[in-house]
């Protein structure tokens, strides 16, 4: 089986309930899919990778700032 496809099958679960946890409320869930994540960063896993480094980033610094306010 491709890892890129085991991977997805492992996380996609995972994936989809951050990007909804992180949505605003009234706008729907800015989510369009995995395929279209991997169409933006044309299949190369270099640029999958640095995708999901910033999403992760992002909701790092999110989390921090939530903490600070707390």
């Amino acid at each position: 089986k491709d890892p890129y496809a085991e991977s997805y099958s492992h996380w996609k679960m995972d994936l989809f309930a951050q990007i909804c946890k992180r949505s605003k409320k009234g706008i729907g869930v800015p989510y369009a899919g995995y395929d279209n994540i991997l169409k933006m960063c044309a299949g190369n896993p270099r640029n999958i990778m640095s995708f999901f480094k910033e999403v992760y980033s992002h909701t790092r610094q999110l989390r921090l700032q939530a903490h600070e306010r707390a």
